[in-house]
């Protein structure tokens, strides 16, 4: 260690500088903080790209992330089921604590996942988790995913009431929330119309944007993309062999890949997703009973004349 006087090196058992005999104050090194991914997850990206993307939509694209980064994993296991003299063997979804569950500094709308997990336990019916993320169905979105970004300077949020009554906030995307959209939406095509293409005729261009993109790919699975397309994509580029020039390849800038990182995070596995992703399907019977409607529409600016009454005015309210 140094010495806070002379600033000569010290051995780190000493209490005094053996070259000015002042204090050495010993310091205390914190230990590492978890991995933070500062850039927006896919789930983050869908509602910057859709601002009414519903509950279901965006914890399956959470989950899939999740499973992807070996935070929680999904298999398949045989269940018995018996009935007087009757034996069932069925194929059933269980989910349960990955490799790397306790390796990321998750964000909000990963970690209330995490939080469906009863303390210590290890697995259970995939059924019995998605029931437990029932209560936060009606806040996912606003609570976990628009506050956030709101305080990352993505959205502004105002506080109105339909009818004078009815409160509801109104999330408007700031001028840095509409350059990430227009970004977001650029990358998402480029990738439906071209990667394909890339991965059969151009494999080290496949490879080179497969890198550049990462677990951004998994956006794709939000717009009608086949989660088994993306994994077949990752498998067949090469990323052994990117070519560090990459910068040649021009690919769009896209908020959620802007720094360039030729190695790909060795704990995202887009082949660990090897659950059906059908099994995810119930949360849109489950979750999406509840109905959204378009609260774009300025409620402040509707001002009619009812006739005799007189005008009633602003009824939009605060």
């Amino acid at each position: 260690m140094r010495c806070n006087n002379c600033g000569k090196m010290v051995p780190d058992d000493s209490n005094f500088c053996v070259y000015c005999g002042s204090p050495v104050a010993k310091s205390q090194t914190p230990p590492p903080l978890p991995i933070e991914d500062p850039k927006l997850s896919p789930a983050e990206s869908l509602i910057i790209v859709n601002e009414l993307a519903g509950f279901s939509d965006l914890v399956k694209l959470t989950i899939v992330d999740m499973v992807a980064r070996k935070i929680i994993s999904i298999k398949e296991k045989e269940q018995v089921t018996k009935f007087f003299k009757k034996r069932w063997v069925r194929e059933v979804p269980f989910i349960s604590r990955g490799e790397n569950f306790s390796k990321y500094q998750l964000k909000p709308h990963e970690q209330v996942i995490i939080d469906c997990f009863q303390p210590d336990e290890q697995e259970t019916l995939l059924s019995n988790f998605l029931y437990r993320l029932r209560p936060v169905r009606f806040n996912y979105e606003d609570d976990f995913l628009k506050t956030p970004l709101t305080e990352k300077g993505y959205f502004t949020v105002e506080q109105k009431r339909f009818l004078r009554i009815i409160k509801y906030k109104k999330w408007t995307l700031t001028e840095k929330g509409l350059a990430a959209k227009k970004k977001i939406e650029e990358f998402v095509e480029q990738s439906k119309n071209n990667l394909p293409n890339w991965v059969n005729n151009d494999p080290m261009k496949a490879a080179n944007y497969v890198a550049w993109a990462g677990r951004s790919l998994l956006l794709l699975y939000a717009f009608d993309v086949g989660l088994d397309d993306i994994k077949r994509w990752f498998e067949s580029a090469r990323l052994d062999e990117v070519d560090i020039d990459y910068t040649h390849y021009g690919f769009s800038s896209h908020p959620a890949v802007d720094s360039y990182d030729s190695d790909l995070d060795v704990d995202f596995d887009p082949g660990s997703a090897d659950f059906d992703p059908g099994d995810l399907a119930s949360m849109d019977m489950d979750f999406d009973l509840d109905f959204d409607f378009d609260l774009d529409f300025d409620f402040d600016s509707i001002d009619f004349d009812v006739g005799d009454g007189g005008d009633v005015g602003d009824i939009g309210g605060d």
